[in-house]
């Protein structure tokens, strides 16, 4: 399964949402409150039908592809009040699609659930898709009442949803046919949009409440825009460090720029995705002052040897000592970093049971950047594969860090940057 990310928790009275409806009736509209208790829903009193149906998103938040949303489904007041959860919402103008799936209200069968596919621009909006049927299972009992645990996702062209009682169960795992089931979309419906709530049918005065309401995604984490610069003040006191990586680190940047080397001195990152060594340059003597350690800690995608690299190379290993030299060659060599007189190697680190071709050409990497840190008195060794070995500090794609990993790993550059000389 992708990694599941949240991406939105009520939080009480001042949380704020968008809606758009996918059926109206003229002139009628249902408000929509945040209270400390539940996302509110009512019908305005001067309502005059029954056939409106209104999807609500929260503010603000990122359109993803494969999405979550779930909600305890608390109150509700009204003949035939209907709830549910809206998936890959779109709005342009006018214009709303969207993947929902709802409690059928049809004939008294609540306990069918019914998904949808809607698009306002066509004269018939919605089609139904399939319906989930727990008549022998979770509503064995037709009068069951509520509060029910309720959510629905949506992940590839699979919609899924589970419904339990919020009083008395645990919350069921995804695929337990007692409390709920799947149904694959047509083609045409992967696309990016907001993950949210359902709510239909009230009539004048008719009101429904959706409390402890979240979403989340399944979409990969977008990468977080690069980082290049002091992260503080470059004249302050303590040692001037240079930390040149990848996402292992930019992913994280917030905490380094509040950690122990931000601590101990000036700190400059340059970090950025996919960055092999020598990716950043002659970026280090652009900065001012200079700095005194530099920190290369970029060979995880010099050696990934998937989604069409070649892995560890000659090339690599070339450019492991090209950059390696160029740190430490300072005033020295044309094009060396001035002022550094201390330089940090990290190795790569992999979770156990990681793809045997990643292993393979990181232990390649590994063992080249362990032989370069003794060809020099002014290398150091952060070794990340030996202090990551076993732990349980990495995301399911076996490369980035959990936020202990994190930790762990600015941990480890920053003991290795701290055996270097004393500043002067």
């Amino acid at each position: 399964m992708p990694t599941r990310t949240p991406l939105w928790t009520a939080s009480g009275s001042g949380d704020t949402f968008e809606s758009g409806f996918v059926t109206r009736d003229v002139g009628d509209d249902i408000a929509v409150e945040s209270t400390d208790l539940a996302l509110h829903t009512e019908a305005l009193p001067t309502n005059t039908g029954t056939n409106s149906r209104m999807l609500i998103w929260p503010t603000g938040t990122r359109a993803v592809t494969d999405a979550e949303s779930c909600a305890t489904w608390t109150r509700r007041d009204g003949l035939y009040v209907q709830q549910g959860a809206a998936l890959r919402v779109t709005r342009s103008g006018n214009r709303v699609r969207a993947v929902t799936v709802t409690q059928n209200i049809v004939y008294g069968a609540g306990w069918v659930f019914n998904v949808h596919t809607w698009d306002t621009a066509q004269a018939k909006p919605s089609t139904q898709i399939g319906q989930i049927n727990l008549r022998s299972t979770f509503f064995a009992d037709p009068t069951r009442p509520p509060p029910w645990g309720f959510c629905a996702r949506v992940i590839g062209d699979r919609v899924a949803m589970k419904i339990w009682d919020a009083d008395d169960q645990q919350e069921p795992a995804w695929g337990d046919p007692r409390h709920g089931g799947a149904i694959n979309l047509p083609t045409g419906w992967q696309m990016p949009g907001q993950a949210g709530w359902y709510i239909g049918h009230l009539a004048a005065g008719d009101s429904a409440d959706f409390a402890a309401a979240s979403t989340a995604t399944y979409d990969p984490t977008p990468e977080p825009e690069p980082v290049a610069g002091w992260v503080n003040d470059p004249a302050g006191p303590g040692r001037r460090t240079a930390v040149m990586a990848d996402s292992l680190v930019s992913r994280h940047q917030d905490a380094w720029r509040t950690g122990p080397l931000a601590s101990d001195g000036p700190l400059a990152l340059w970090a950025t995705s996919g960055a092999p060594f020598d990716a950043p340059g002659t970026w280090v003597p652009t900065l001012v002052p200079f700095p005194e350690v530099a920190v290369l800690a970029q060979g995880a995608n010099s050696a990934w040897p998937l989604f069409g690299s070649d892995g560890w190379t000659d090339a690599d290993r070339a450019a492991l000592d090209r950059a390696a030299h160029r740190a430490l060659a300072g005033t020295r060599v044309k094009g060396g970093f001035p002022g550094v007189s201390c330089v940090v190697l990290v190795t790569i680190g992999y979770p156990d049971g990681v793809h045997p071709s990643v292993k393979e050409n990181d232990d390649n990497a590994n063992a080249d950047i362990r032989a370069k840190a003794t060809t020099s008195p002014e290398y150091r060794l952060a070794d990340w594969q030996a202090a990551s070995a076993g732990q349980p500090w990495y995301e399911p794609d076996g490369l980035h860090l959990t936020a202990e990993g994190s930790t762990a790993y600015q941990q480890i550059i920053t003991d290795a940057v701290r055996s270097c000389s004393p500043p002067a």
